[in-house]
């Protein structure tokens, strides 16, 4: 170990001893199968007050492929809360000649477009540093300020792909010291802590991480990052505190105080659309369908706006708004009818993390509605055109989120999905010719979060044409002469269902060797992608939504022919899932194999016996069968 520092410290000073840098100082292991090495990355948080955060960062980055790397691209991004004070960017030859500096005049200044928003205030400046000739040294000094303390940077020793680390270090300074800094632990260690009257201070360091270890441990990590958080913070000045998640919930209720009015006019035309119905839960579908079919989503992301909801009244009048937007209007047109409902915040997408219950902060990404009713609650997505009243899928189902309603906030369960919700039904008829290609007739249907299986939840809209390539690039491949018979969406107890029937050819899944067949039975490719994520450095795996996957699979076997090979009846049991397989040839001119595979909600460690693990590595395995047909003569 001391002669690893030994090595590191005498290439850190090489530059400054002599002008020139000696690449055979750098240990072989980082620079093997990198492009490039942080030499030195000193990042530094300051924070005076609440309002007053200062960033500096100064490194020097040894670039040895000029290789498309990011290590390549600076990036600063800043908004109406960041200003970027200093920017001097120096590019040296090992030989410690100066290539060229570049100065903050010389960067691109860019919208940071996020592909949704027609409106946003985060920009950033760019530059690109094109050398002909490596090796070559970056060095790099930034300097930020920041008048804001809700969303404060993080720290990652991730500089790029194919990017090793000599040395980096972070230093966190809380000059606030009646304000208390939290920090969620994750791999990269706890920090060094040193305490005074006037400050406190927490450092971190890191020495000879390699390339590749920097990959695997980023990729084994939803969070790798050092993420610290003030539990009083204030934006555009409206304070807040993120002691716990009801207090972060008060500072959210205070942003949207006033915003659910609507005028005279626009009330008397929601009471025009809910009429004579009385019931509540009716009235809610209907205000739903009416905010569906007359506003359309559009984000905005200005300022604080970022969090605060534009007005009701203007949602009504020029008929768009953002997520919080729609749900603060549908808000509206429910307090019309008196009926109560609640704004939520949460993480949506396929497989967000849910917020930690011990660790308020500011994670949320998306808003939505919540109807209380006496039995149940629904759930509304605000910003979908055409998904039911209740319906969240995978995009903000089986989570936690922030319910919003002053004293009263807190975390809230959305909807939970199972297996008994969540279904895959296929059948294949399979005809096989001597001397043609196999022609198989397949019927889907695909219920609740089935209907999201190779994205099929967004192909309503689609020509039957586009439908048709969709099919050939996503679920069938080399294959010929697809003809779609039929394609319908419908809803079965408020979930979706999707049902198809295609007829097709294929020489691919029945493959003709000689005087035999060979069929494959995993007939629809990526179907297991849908229910579980891996979190390997945990050795867990989360079933998010629980499914079950029915598969029936009926093969005409030829005159004169016989088989050879079937699959093996079994029913295994797991307490991640089950699996059923059973076959039937009982009068030698059909073979019907009928499979089900059910995923259980949950999560499982891997190394479990009977476990996850086995259930995966089973499935796999009874996919991969085939049946063999004999026409031997």
């Amino acid at each position: 170990m001391k002669s690893i520092i030994l090595s590191i410290l005498f290439a850190l000073q090489a530059i400054n001893i002599s002008g020139q840098f000696d690449l055979a100082l750098i240990p072989d292991s980082l620079k093997l199968n990198a492009d490039a090495v942080v030499l030195k990355n000193d990042e530094r948080l300051e924070i005076f007050s609440k309002s007053k955060l200062i960033r500096t960062t100064s490194s020097e980055i040894l670039v040895l492929n000029n290789n498309k790397n990011q290590i390549n691209e600076i990036i600063i991004g800043y908004d109406q809360f960041t200003k970027v004070e200093e920017l001097n960017i120096t590019i040296l030859a090992v030989d410690g000649k100066k290539i060229k500096t570049i100065k903050k005049k010389d960067f691109l200044d860019q919208v940071a477009e996020d592909g949704i928003s027609v409106a946003t205030d985060d920009r950033f400046l760019y530059y690109k540093v094109v050398e002909n000739k490596s090796p070559y040294i970056i060095i790099k000094e930034i300097k930020t300020s920041s008048s804001q303390s809700l969303n404060i940077p993080g720290y990652s020793l991730y500089e790029g792909n194919k990017v090793s680390v000599l040395k980096s270090t972070f230093t966190i300074t809380n000059f606030d010291i009646n304000n208390r800094l939290r920090l969620k632990e994750t791999i990269l260690g706890k920090p060094t802590v040193d305490s005074t009257s006037m400050k406190h201070e927490y450092y971190w360091t890191f020495y000879n991480k390699t390339a590749s270890r920097l990959k695997s441990e980023r990729e084994l990590n939803k969070i790798y990052s050092i993420l610290p958080i003030l539990e009083n913070f204030q934006m555009d000045g409206v304070e807040g505190s993120l002691k716990n998640w009801q207090t972060f919930g008060v500072w959210l209720s205070k942003l949207n105080e006033g915003l659910d009015v609507l005028s005279e006019k626009a009330k008397d035309e929601i009471k025009t659309v809910i009429g004579f119905e009385k019931n509540e839960k009716e009235i809610t579908k209907k205000l739903y369908r009416y905010l569906q079919e007359n506003m359309r989503y559009v984000s905005i992301q200005l300022g604080i706006g970022g969090y605060r909801p534009m007005p009701a009244q203007s949602v009504h009048e020029f008929k768009y708004g953002d997520c919080k937007a729609l749900s603060n209007y549908m808000k509206a047109i429910l307090n019309v009818a008196g009926i109560s409902s609640r704004y939520i915040i949460i993480n949506a997408g396929k497989n967000a993390l849910s917020p930690d219950p011990s660790d308020a902060r500011n994670v949320f990404n998306h808003a939505i509605l919540a109807v209380p009713f006496e039995k149940d609650t629904l759930f509304l997505e605000c910003t979908s055109k055409d998904v039911s009243a209740g319906y969240q899928g995978s995009f903000t189902g089986n989570r936690l989120a922030l319910l919003v309603n002053g004293e009263e906030s807190g975390l809230v369960k959305t909807t939970h999905y199972n297996h008994t919700d969540n279904e895959i039904f296929n059948r294949f008829d399979i005809q096989i010719k001597k001397d043609l290609p196999a022609q198989i007739n397949h019927q889907q249907k695909l219920k609740g979060i089935g209907t999201e299986f190779q994205s099929f939840h967004l192909t309503k809209n689609m020509s039957d044409e586009k439908f048709k390539i969709y099919l050939l690039d996503n679920i069938y491949k080399d294959i010929s002469d697809l003809v779609v018979n039929t394609r319908k969406d419908t809803l079965s107890d408020g979930l979706p269902v999707f049902n198809m029937s295609a007829t097709f050819s294929t020489e691919r899944k029945i493959l003709k060797s000689g005087e035999r067949y060979f069929v494959e039975t995993d007939l629809v490719n990526g179907i297991n992608e849908l229910a579980y994520d891996l979190d390997k450095i945990r050795e867990k795996c989360r079933i998010m939504y629980g499914l079950t996957i029915t598969d029936t699979i009926n093969i005409q076997i030829p005159v004169g022919c016989y088989i050879e090979k079937m699959p093996k009846v079994q029913l295994l049991k797991f307490d991640a899932g089950e699996i059923d397989v059973s076959t039937n040839n009982s009068d030698g001119a059909m073979l019907r194999i009928y499979r089900k595979i059910t995923y259980y909600k949950g999560e499982y460690f891997m190394p479990d016996k009977g476990s996850v693990t086995d259930l995966l590595a089973s499935i796999k395995k009874i996919l991969a069968e085939k049946v063999v047909i004999n026409c031997k003569s």
